[in-house]
């Protein structure tokens, strides 16, 4: 099983679509993150919890490669959900490879998770202004913190710009520098366009960026091979990309 912080290839699953939870190691991604945020309406976040703890409780590795982890996205510690997925994380005693924090601003956020889930890694996503000038608290705020993801989709709307290469440039040298500063790993912000993809992904790379969410397999595919990534070395840990199932 590969270390998160390694790890190339981030692929995104609704957590209410346990359908696609095969086929999403199908793809060979080196992560799999099953998702109660962002692919759950709020409506369904409760049925949701229910069936990803129950996919942890009953094995989760028996369908994945050696080489592949899976990991669990829960909701923010502000929000009720995110109270309801904390609770259910421990009073179930499930273990997911990793957990993914969203829209972190600060270390006290941190150590909750590093205090009650105490053997599993955690992987912060900074989403806020408030986020990235506390981004290097937020990063050696505890070991178990393996990586540090760049959420630039919502820090767009907080900066009201644009969510482009210019306009987020400097967010995204920030969380690479909080990243190295704590000798983590850094993840670049999803990508959700269909066409224009390669010259972000190109700049992503040489600012020690290379991870990316995409929306389709196809795309993903394109990615790796901008990469030069073949599918067959997937999970040596040269690089990162995240997408969407």
């Amino acid at each position: 099983m590969s270390d998160v912080g390694h790890c190339r290839v981030f692929l995104f699953t609704p957590g209410n679509r346990p359908d696609r939870f095969a086929k999403a190691a199908a793809t060979g991604a080196d992560a799999l993150i099953l998702d109660l945020e962002d692919a759950v309406a709020v409506a369904g976040k409760d049925e949701a919890r229910s069936i990803l703890v129950e996919h942890f409780r009953a094995g989760h590795r028996a369908g994945l490669g050696p080489r592949q982890v899976c990991g669990l996205r829960v909701n923010n510690i502000h929000t009720p959900a995110g109270v309801r997925d904390l609770d259910a994380l421990v009073t179930s005693g499930v273990a997911p490879d990793f957990v993914v924090l969203p829209k972190v601003e600060s270390a006290f956020e941190v150590r909750p998770y590093a205090r009650l889930l105490a053997a599993i890694p955690l992987v912060y996503t900074i989403e806020s202004a408030r986020g990235l000038e506390a981004a290097v608290e937020i990063a050696a705020a505890d070991a178990r913190v393996r990586a540090l993801a760049f959420g630039g989709a919502d820090l767009a709307v907080d900066l009201r710009a644009e969510l482009a290469w210019e306009p987020l440039y400097w967010g995204r040298a920030r969380v690479v520098q909080a990243a190295a500063t704590a000798g983590i790993a850094a993840i670049d912000v999803p990508h959700v366009l269909l066409g224009g993809a390669s010259g972000q992904l190109k700049g992503g790379r040489h600012l020690a960026f290379p991870s990316r969410t995409v929306p389709t397999g196809n795309l993903l595919l394109s990615i790796l091979d901008m990469f030069g990534v073949r599918l067959d070395t997937i999970g040596d840990g040269t690089g990162r990309l995240t997408g969407l199932v």
